[in-house]
């Protein structure tokens, strides 16, 4: 697997992992947050793909 696709690989579960334990803790409100966070910074760091 190339290093590129291992890291972006890792990193993508590492958001999995937070979001399970957000939702194991009801942290529902910041989990909110999380994925808005998230998905804010993949559009402006890629752009908007619809």
């Amino acid at each position: 697997m190339p290093r590129l696709l291992r890291s972006q690989t890792h990193e993508f579960m590492n958001k999995l992992h937070v979001i399970l334990g957000m939702v194991h803790l009801e942290l529902y409100d910041q989990l909110v947050d999380f994925v808005k966070s998230v998905t804010n910074t993949f559009h402006s760091e890629v752009g908007f793909v619809p």
